[in-house]
């Protein structure tokens, strides 16, 4: 914290200069229809520095996966404002904290709630710098829940222990105390490091398991949807290789490769070559029994996805695949 020496008398009027060094946090919450926006900023001291702060946004976390608070901005926005950690002055922020010197710490945060039972994609930027030419300039980033937990357990017991030497070597009570809160913070967290390690373990298993079947398709979230989901698609192509049904999430599919027809390249803009065709339940019959050959002509009807998976070597990849929904061997309409 700054402070300047208070200024000579102005005309009777007393006039003290006072500019403490701020903590600026910043918060975009993704949703499938746009996204949400706001700044918080703090005091440095004693409460608004980033051990504190990322030990807070990761109890936040806890909060989101236990369900005690709805997922967006205003929820939060009220628990980074309420918290037992929260700072006494906490205000709205309306700058830009990369042009404002009294800037002293940024986090910008970045949270994507995830669909239901499955944990929020989020990332934290967390730049510290200390003005003046003799200043420090620091950068970290988190890409997951998981390591945000963990660096930020590990920050608040640093920050513990800081206070609590600090405490002793100047007998001060309020040290003590903050170094009793920083620590009870730690503790909050420590379950929070446990499942979400729990989790990615869990995630981990399942990424082995569908490797060594030969499946790597990864859950729901892994998946990203070309053309709205609500829009079914028609296309007409030429069969260019049928593959022999596989175990894939739990379910038999049976996998083609369509080389689309000209007229119909126009509703695959993303697709350059042929599309892999994903069929399931009795469509997989339906094109066993059809006993399909290369160059035989077919219509599916279904939906255009991008999955993302790991193979055997584990290096992450991209496939499209054409979702069936309807399979024929003459034109049919989009359905309802």
């Amino acid at each position: 914290m700054s402070v300047t020496a208070p200024e000579k008398p102005v005309a009777g009027l007393r006039i003290t200069s006072y500019a403490p060094t701020l903590l600026v946090l910043k918060a975009v919450v993704v949703h499938p229809w746009g996204k949400e926006e706001f700044a918080l900023a703090m005091p440095t001291a004693p409460q608004g520095n980033s051990a504190w702060q990322c030990a807070r946004i990761a109890l936040y976390l806890d909060a989101l996966n236990r369900e005690t608070i709805a997922p967006g901005a205003a929820g939060l926005s009220s628990f980074l404002r309420s918290d037992p950690g929260a700072p006494v002055l906490t205000w709205d922020y309306p700058f830009e904290a990369q042009n404002d010197e009294r800037v002293e710490c940024l986090l910008n945060l970045v949270l994507k709630p995830g669909s239901e039972g499955d944990p929020p994609g989020m990332s934290l930027a967390v730049v510290e710098r200390e003005p003046g030419p003799a200043g420090f300039y620091r950068r970290r980033f988190w890409g997951s829940a998981r390591e945000i937990a963990d660096e930020a357990a590990k920050e608040i017991e640093g920050e513990a222990g800081r206070l609590a030497s600090l405490a002793g070597r100047f007998d001060s009570r309020q040290m003590a105390s903050l170094a009793e809160e920083a620590s009870d913070l730690a503790r909050r967290i420590e379950p929070v490091r446990q499942a979400l390690r729990i989790a990615g373990q869990r995630a981990g298993r399942s990424r082995a398991q569908a490797a060594s079947n030969g499946t790597a398709v990864e859950p729901e979230q892994r998946r990203t949807v070309l053309l709205p989901q609500e829009e079914s698609v028609v296309l007409t192509g030429t069969v260019v290789h049928v593959a022999k049904p596989v175990e894939d999430e739990g379910e038999t599919v049976g996998r083609l490769v369509l080389d689309p027809d000209a007229d119909h390249r126009r509703r695959l803009a993303p697709v350059i070559g042929p599309l892999t065709c994903r069929l399931a339940g009795a469509l997989v019959e339906q094109v066993d029994r059809a006993r399909l050959r290369p160059g035989d002509r077919v219509t599916v009807c279904g939906r255009l996805e991008v999955r993302h998976y790991r193979a055997s070597d584990d290096i992450p990849r991209s496939v499209s695949v054409f979702v069936v929904e309807g399979f024929g061997f003459g034109a049919f309409p989009v359905r309802p």
